[in-house]
């Protein structure tokens, strides 16, 4: 038999790029037999695997006519990386739509906005105009290989009340 190979993301999209991000699955799924080993001992026509490095995996099927053939596919996993480092901001009121400074991402990264620690939806770096406190997580991802960290870091934006000056008119009195 021909043995082929198809890779499939946790989702269930066939990728066939043969990369993962650490703590990703593929699914490997061989045809063309009619039985097949794995060098991991399964022997079922499909495995899914979170390796943590690099691996290969080969299978051998098995047509009804006793013919075997093999076929390997390495699945190279891919680090990810470190959650941002963040300062968050305390500025004082002043009437306007104020926002923490951007994030300097590592060369070869880009900075993700969330509303949560974990899940969420995208939003944007902590901004507000009235005072209180503003959050939002930031997280990091290796542009070319789109791994993502594994942690959010909490950055927020603190608007303080603005001091209340008041000067006397020399030139005024009061009874």
């Amino acid at each position: 038999p021909t043995i082929s190979i198809v890779e499939t993301d946790a989702s269930g999209k066939t990728v066939n790029d043969n990369t993962i991000c650490v703590g990703g699955s593929a699914t490997l799924t061989a045809s063309g037999g009619t039985s097949y080993l794995w060098n991991t001992s399964e022997t079922v026509a499909s495995i899914t695997k979170t390796p943590v490095t690099t691996t290969s995996y080969t299978v051998t099927g098995t047509n009804a006519n006793g013919c075997e053939n093999s076929a390997t596919q390495t699945i190279t996993v891919n680090v990810l990386p470190s959650a941002p480092t963040a300062n968050s901001t305390s500025l004082m009121y002043n009437g306007l739509l104020q926002t923490t400074l951007d994030l300097i991402p590592t060369s070869g990264q880009s900075i993700s906005w969330f509303n949560s620690l974990t899940g969420g939806v995208n939003s944007s770096k902590p901004q507000g105009i009235n005072v209180g406190t503003y959050n939002s997580y930031a997280s990091a991802t290796i542009d070319a290989t789109g791994c993502i960290s594994s942690s959010r870091t909490l950055v927020f934006l603190e608007i303080t009340k603005k001091p209340i000056t008041i000067t006397a008119d020399a030139g005024q009195t009061k009874i």
